[in-house]
């Protein structure tokens, strides 16, 4: 029994010292609940909105809809997910979302941008981010309308003002359009992973190993 935990601790050390990333959980992570199609104003579970203009769309990336975020009357809506995890000094994150417009009125340009931020008592306040731009062209824009993954590193440093706080994902469609006239900018497929701080897990392996040592003299 001994030898078999001090295996696994060893395995903790292991994947520790070598960065093994862990997943951290977005609740409803392609808008698939509930299913409701092509709806304006349907909110999918676990997502929260700051703004009138938003919805669910057919075309998805993944699973059967996505999520979009209008800009109407010139401002974008922002679409985001507070998570449960904290952030700790050391941590490296990874996200990956798929973006797209998915309708453009014909003389405009467009734009949407996605990433990480931190909960600050309350305010997003943004960590990274990564997104597209388009010139106006409308429908017929095949660039503007093929879904494209983006990714988003972050790496918190020491005094990093995140340090402690809840990591959250947000999406706005940034098109600077201050006419009735549009557009919708979608998101689908998001995926958060981190790789913990090194010394933390290594020092518990050690710790733990050391306690077991002590017993067994």
């Amino acid at each position: 029994m001994v030898k078999r935990f001090v295996t696994m601790l060893l395995i903790v050390f292991f994947l520790a010292m070598n960065g093994h990333a862990a997943v951290i959980n977005i609740d409803n992570p392609s808008f698939e609940d509930p299913p409701t199609g092509h709806l304006n104003g349907a909110l999918p579970t676990g997502w929260s909105v700051e703004g009138a203009d938003f919805g669910t769309e057919w075309g998805p990336s993944d699973g059967l809809q996505c999520m979009f975020s209008g800009s109407g009357q010139g401002a974008g809506t922002t679409i985001y997910q507070t998570t449960g995890h904290i952030i700790a000094e050391g941590d490296e994150y990874q996200l990956k979302f798929d973006a797209k417009m998915t309708w453009v009125s014909a003389i405009w340009p467009a734009s949407y941008e996605g990433g990480l931020y931190y909960d600050d008592g309350g305010t997003r306040a943004s960590l990274a981010t990564a997104g597209g731009s388009f010139a106006a062209g409308g429908w017929g824009d095949g660039e503007s309308y093929s879904w494209i993954e983006y990714t988003v590193d972050y790496t918190v440093g020491a005094g990093d003002p995140a340090i402690g706080k809840n990591l959250g994902f947000s999406y706005v469609n940034t098109s600077n359009i201050a006419e009735d006239w549009g557009s919708w900018a979608g998101v689908d497929n998001v995926r958060l992973e981190f790789i913990p701080e090194p010394c933390s897990l290594a020092l518990f392996a050690l710790g733990t190993l050391t306690l077991l040592r002590r017993k067994r003299t």
